[in-house]
């Protein structure tokens, strides 16, 4: 098994996906469902169902979301033509393990990719993962674990939460301290206008910056 840490953005999820779709092609081994992702949030899903679909595409395989919100008519299609690469979160993967029309195509998986794993490793979710993977060896038998992080202070201890007992896996570990450029702007009081001069010093950065900027108040007013 496999643990890869790398800073947010960095594009772990292609530096793990480019060499797997590599080795089904060149492997011609087609059978759906072949990598199973799960991901901790429904809105990481879509997000990546949608930086990922054109690159399947190119290379012609299928990819799909199973979760709570996927409408009926798109799981009837998925249950009829299984993907190469299905999409879940912690909770529909407990419904795939027990659906009757998905459990034949369990047996085909052979990568099971976790996002975010820094997410699920103190969290009940998490156990919901492990008990899942462990009945998930009913199934396939020779699948292969990977576990996507941000920075993390105890890699070995999120390792063998993605092993599980007595497995195996190897750490990949390119984080880093993330570096920031800090300026304090301070404007002068003027009188009755205090409110105003935060407004002003706003406006005054927004015209310096092109780029989407995030502000911070204490209240709403």
């Amino acid at each position: 098994d496999l643990l890869v840490i790398a800073p947010t953005g960095s594009g772990k999820t292609l530096a793990i996906l480019m060499p797997i779709l590599i080795m089904i092609l060149s492997r011609k081994d087609l059978n759906p469902i072949k990598i199973l992702y799960i991901t901790p949030l429904r809105a990481l899903n879509r997000d990546l169902f949608d930086r990922l679909y054109k690159l399947f595409e190119s290379f012609n395989l299928s990819i799909a979301i199973w979760h709570g919100d996927t409408s009926y008519n798109e799981r009837r299609r998925i249950r009829e033509n299984p993907p190469i690469m299905l999409i879940t979160t912690p909770e529909s993967l407990q419904y795939i393990l027990i659906n009757e029309d998905l459990k034949s195509f369990l047996y085909n998986i052979s990568y099971v990719i976790i996002d975010e794993i820094q997410e699920l490793i103190d969290d009940e979710r998490g156990c919901e993962v492990s008990v899942a993977l462990e009945r998930l060896k009913d199934f396939s038998k020779d699948f292969m674990r990977i576990g996507l992080s941000g920075t993390i202070g105890e890699p070995d201890l999120v390792g063998r939460f993605l092993s599980g007992v007595g497995g195996r896996y190897d750490v990949i570990d390119v984080s880093s301290e993330k570096s920031f450029d800090i300026d304090v702007i301070l404007p002068s009081s003027s009188g009755d206008k205090d409110e105003n001069i935060y407004v002003e010093a706003i406006e005054d950065l927004l015209k310096k910056i092109e780029k989407p900027v995030l502000i911070f108040v204490n209240t709403r007013d």
